[in-house]
């Protein structure tokens, strides 16, 4: 990742965003740590409409 980020600000690129699915929270911790930031929480339900 510090490698990614070299490259996106050797682009002039000043933000890096990305999806990481709600239940990986293995991959949020991991983000976490290298210090990105909840940016967007979406919820939703499935409904059981039979």
């Amino acid at each position: 990742m510090k490698k990614f980020e070299q490259k996106v600000g050797e682009l002039g690129l000043n933000k890096i965003m990305f999806h990481v699915f709600g239940h990986n929270t293995s991959a949020r911790a991991m983000y976490e740590k290298l210090g990105y930031k909840v940016k967007n929480l979406i919820m939703d339900k499935e409904l059981d409409n039979d």
